[in-house]
């Protein structure tokens, strides 16, 4: 491998079951870059493992081998994808020119989130400072940016965990001890899961996924996170869900709102269709009983 090309591990996480969108994009990347550009560490380059009920400990044990296993210790950057995510052959090869090891050690592809309970929105987030206590703020906390620059660079607060490619130097600097990294709890006992961890809350109640609780950690360590929302790759659910879809809704929505005069509205919308909500089912179920018994 000529010494230019940085190594790079390329890693999977799954439930035990690989679509077929992802299986032809993965083996397709992997054999077009062992036939061009070779980022691919040899021999192997490659993670493959099954995620239980805590994502967020299999994304850490790909860490773990990242950092243990003897054949990846010349990879400079790790590239996780996960099992639903669909691309084309030219994904690593696009990635490792644009990121830099300084000034871009974080970079996450185009994905999109939501689809069928939300409309789907892609994976940038934005800082959000809550309102003020005594003068500061109480938390800072993340949006996502639905009006994203298109083909372009963009530093964000948080990205997902779906595709994302991550220099050596910011996963060892997250090791190292409390405060200046997450090796050790504050207490000073040494942290497991260093990197991505699940459980935690924002001050008013939300839960914070296991990837947005890494980009958090790399925000207070002052490490740069990135997207390039030209690199596109789509989340296969009952469908591909992509910039098309998103555009698509985006329309809609806006087409919705567009209306020459303002409607009459008679009752809240329900969230589940136009019947009846859960509760109101319910309630019309038991008096049915209540019928039924007299």
């Amino acid at each position: 491998m000529p010494q230019e090309v940085p190594p790079v591990v390329v890693a999977t996480l799954s439930a035990g079951l690989l679509c077929h969108e992802f299986s032809s994009s993965w083996s397709t990347m992997l054999a077009y870059d062992a036939a061009s550009t070779g980022y691919t560490l040899v021999p192997g380059g490659k993670i493959e493992m099954c995620a239980g009920p805590r994502i967020a400990e299999t994304r850490s044990q790909i860490v773990d081998a990242f950092f243990a296993d003897p054949q990846f210790e010349g990879a400079q950057w790790l590239l996780m994808i996960d099992s639903d995510m669909v691309f084309d052959m030219h994904l690593l090869e696009r990635m490792m020119a644009v990121a830099d090891p300084v000034h871009r050690p974080v970079l996450g592809a185009l994905c999109f989130a939501g689809g069928r309970s939300m409309s789907p929105y892609p994976t940038i987030y934005e800082e959000v400072l809550s309102p003020e206590a005594d003068g500061k703020p109480t938390f800072v906390g993340i949006r996502p940016v639905k009006d994203y620059p298109r083909d372009a660079l963009v530093r964000v607060g948080a990205t997902g965990g779906a595709c994302l490619l991550v220099h050596r130097n910011v996963l060892a600097a997250m090791t190292a001890p409390w405060p200046q990294g997450f090796g050790t709890h504050q207490d000073g006992s040494k942290n497991p899961y260093p990197w991505f961890v699940e459980g935690l809350m924002t001050p008013d109640g939300e839960p914070i996924g296991e990837d947005i609780a890494f980009c958090r950690r790399l925000a207070l360590l002052q490490v740069p996170i990135h997207v390039h929302t030209g690199i596109k790759v789509g989340h296969v659910k009952t469908y591909v869900l992509d910039e098309k879809v998103f555009d698509f809704h985006q329309a809609l929505t806006a087409e919705q709102t567009v209306v020459t005069e303002s409607p009459v509205v008679e009752s809240p919308a329900k969230v589940h269709g136009d019947g009846p909500n859960r509760a109101e089912r319910r309630r019309r179920a038991r008096e049915g009983l209540k019928v039924g018994a007299s």
